[in-house]
Parts: structure tokens; C-alpha cells; sequence
């Protein structure tokens, strides 16, 4: 039996996140509720917090479902990833006399390896990155559009060609923030963008085939 609030808000979250709950489906608080055997209190105050992260939506009608993202807002949350990102690393550049040591737990622990990469290990190090890099504005922004997008990566996962390149991407970016070498950063905050451009026609695709 789950106990706490934060825990149902996990658990709802991971559904999410592994496609359980599917697209425009309807969320069904009784059943989640006995699924979880929780009372429909915190379910309700588990979606409520997972509408506020933008990843389900709230109508009067339909109550609360998960919207299909449309292309150019999945292109849009990818630049305003980029933007953020490549502002700081350009701040953190020049700003080298504020060197105090940047260390993620995120960042150091999170092993990036072909079998593993699910859009849980790649928001884990994107995530670190917001939290080495950023400040707690930014990176709230950041963890917006990280999370909104979330449910097309995890859609895509299985049929991604681009495994090797954001393999690659990943440890560079994670050994060049820890390293504190900025401006090799910067050239990896690039690549991730231009791969995640490069491939997401071929992927929106897929994810709205899936998602039909």
C-alpha cells in the first residue's frame, strides 16, 4: 500500500511516464484509487500537482486527460531548453572568477549506456545539468519544458534512431559541466538541440501514430 501523498504523486507520474495512461485517455480517480487503494483525496491532490507541471490537462468536461503535444509546441519546448541552457553555460563562461565547485549527485551518478536509455536516464542528467548550471529560476523553467515533453520521449523510446548520437551527447555534456569546461558545454548544448531537431519529424510521427 502506498502511504504518502508524495508517493501516489510518484506513482501517477510513472504511468505517465511509461505510457500506462495513454493520450487524450480519461484519468479515472476511482480506479487509480483502488489500483493504489488510496482514498480519492490524494489522488485528486496528486493530479492537480501533475497538471501543474503541465503533464495532464483539466477540463470541466473531461476532467483530467493527457493532451497530445502538437509539433511546434514540442519544437518550441526543445529551443527554450536550448536557450536556457546555452545562457548559462555562456554566464558560467564568463563569469570564470565565480568558480565555486558545481557538483550534482545527478551528474555523477547516472550511467548512460544503450540498455538503459529511457527517458528516465536521459531527464535525470538533463535535470542535473539544470541543477549544476542553472539558477533556480532557470532551471524551474528548464524542468517545465523538460517534463511537459516527457510522455512523446517516453511514446518514441522503443523506435529512436538516434541512441548512439545522444549516448554520446549526454556523457560529453555531463563530464563538461563537472569539469567546469564551459565552452566544450556549450558545443554539446548545441548538439543535443540539433540531434533532438534532426530526428523529430521522423519521431512526431511515430508518437502520433501511437497516439491516435
Amino acid at each position: 500500500m502506498i502511504a504518502t501523498e508524495h508517493e501516489i504523486y510518484l506513482a501517477i507520474r510513472k504511468r505517465i511516464f511509461d505510457g500506462q495512461i495513454g493520450v487524450d485517455t480519461f484519468v479515472n480517480i476511482k480506479e487509480l484509487s483502488s489500483q493504489l487503494k488510496v482514498s480519492a483525496l490524494p489522488i485528486r491532490e496528486a493530479l492537480i500537482r501533475l497538471a501543474s507541471e503541465d503533464l495532464l490537462h483539466y477540463s470541466r468536461t473531461k476532467g483530467y486527460f493527457i493532451s497530445k503535444i502538437g509539433y511546434n509546441s514540442l519544437i518550441d519546448a526543445y529551443n527554450n531548453m536550448y536557450v536556457l541552457a546555452k545562457c548559462a553555460a555562456i554566464w558560467r563562461l564568463n563569469n570564470l572568477a565565480d568558480r565555486r565547485p558545481l557538483r550534482s549527485q545527478q551528474l555523477d551518478d547516472v550511467h548512460i549506456c544503450p540498455k538503459n536509455l529511457q527517458p528516465d536516464s536521459i531527464d535525470l542528467v538533463l535535470e542535473g545539468v539544470a541543477a549544476t548550471l542553472m539558477n533556480d529560476h532557470s532551471s524551474r523553467l528548464f524542468l517545465h519544458e523538460l517534463r511537459r515533453t516527457r510522455p512523446y520521449r517516453s511514446c518514441i523510446a522503443p523506435y529512436r534512431e538516434d541512441k548512439e548520437e545522444v549516448i554520446s551527447n549526454l556523457r560529453s555534456l555531463r563530464s563538461s559541466i563537472l569539469s567546469q569546461d564551459y565552452k566544450t558545454a556549450l558545443s554539446y548544448i548545441r548538439e543535443l538541440r540539433n540531434n533532438a531537431i534532426k530526428y523529430t519529424p521522423n519521431n512526431y510521427e511515430i508518437y502520433s501514430e501511437i497516439a491516435s
